[in-house]
């Protein structure tokens, strides 16, 4: 058998067990907070509170629990309530990050609106008091869970160094504070988060990488379109280090190249975080998922170095851990066929 053929067959076989071992559902709920802050101008507003409510909408498809800030109240009621925002905010924030240490669920943080920077100090603007980088910080300074924390904002940047550690990824609007201008990226995130066209590897399920790269896409295509000059390049970092990187820095949903300072790259967390689902899974729990973001982490890193391994290796060790995936997905149909016969014979007691 040529080296083609066998190479051909073991993709075919690989692929196929990777695709019945898709990482299934989980089955306790990702907490959404999802904050439209002061839009300024109505213009602003309208396009603000669509972004916010795209999100509200991605959420409760998949289960999750959603709390909303600023959404909803409009006019002189959103004045009277609005100085409550960041408080309200800050209280959200410190009430999920206290929660039991064994809660592996993770916690998305989405600011929808406008930012400052000003003598180094980074706001997102509210109705009322702004929030800044480094309270948020503070709140979430001795969190256990994994954090999503994404910042639609202008001159966004400066979250990265502030709110960047470990379980945690980060995406910004833009990659230094000096970007202030009006930031497109969050209307095509949430339009990623809204519908499948994010799905860049087809496997019916959209991670927060995808549509990372999808809305970076989308800016940079209506820039050229509209024949501008960019005035926003948002940055992802999920390795920790506070310096994020651009979209074109990946080929497909990969790094290109090695990360610096012996750090891991950027994008495999952010790989396994899924946002959106188009196909059926089965739920897992808690312990199940947290092997299967391990599991998933470890492919990531071996597809990274597929160039420096033996091809007979690389192969061997992917199919190891794509067997690993496959077996909990099989396990957590088991565990679900158990619990609809344990519940079928409840019913049936007389």
């Amino acid at each position: 058998m040529t080296t083609s053929i066998w190479i051909s067959l073991r993709w075919a076989t690989l692929s196929m067990l990777f695709f019945a071992a898709v990482p299934p559902a989980r089955s306790s709920a990702d907490d959404l907070v999802v904050v439209v802050g002061a839009a300024g101008e109505e213009e602003y507003g309208v396009q603000f509170r669509r972004w916010g409510t795209q999100w509200v909408d991605a959420a409760h498809r998949l289960g999750w629990k959603v709390t909303a800030i600023g959404l909803q109240s409009t006019g002189e009621d959103r004045e009277e309530k609005a100085a409550s925002d960041r408080e309200r905010l800050l209280e959200t924030c410190r009430s999920q990050a206290g929660n039991a240490p064994d809660d592996l669920s993770p916690v998305w943080l989405v600011l929808v609106g406008h930012g400052t920077y000003q003598q180094e100090i980074a706001n997102f603007n509210l109705v009322g008091p702004d929030l800044a980088a480094g309270e948020l910080a503070a709140s979430l300074a001795d969190s256990k869970r994994p954090w999503v924390i994404i910042n639609c904002a202008s001159a966004s940047a400066p979250w990265l160094q502030q709110l960047g550690g470990p379980n945690r990824i980060l995406i910004t609007a833009t990659r230094s504070g000096d970007e202030q201008n009006f930031a497109r990226f969050g209307g095509y995130l949430a339009d990623a988060v809204g519908s499948d066209l994010a799905d860049l590897d087809h496997d019916d399920q959209i991670s927060i990488l995808e549509a990372f790269l999808y809305a970076s896409g989308q800016v940079a295509k209506f820039y050229q379109q509209e024949a501008r000059i960019p005035t926003e390049h948002a940055l992802l970092d999920d390795n920790g280090d506070g310096r994020g990187t651009p979209a074109e820095f990946f080929r497909g949903t990969l790094l290109r190249g090695a990360a610096e300072d012996g750090m891991t790259p950027d994008g495999p967390l952010a790989s396994i975080r899924i946002v959106r689902r188009t196909g059926l899974a089965p739920a897992v729990s808690p312990q199940q998922q947290q092997s299967i973001d391990q599991l998933l982490l470890q492919v990531n890193e071996l597809r990274a170095q597929k160039e420096t391994l033996a091809e007979e290796d690389y192969f061997q060790q992917l199919e190891l851990l794509v067997r690993e995936l496959a077996k909990i997905e099989s396990m957590a149909r088991l565990d679900r066929g158990n619990d609809r016969e344990s519940s079928s014979s409840l019913h049936d007691v007389p």
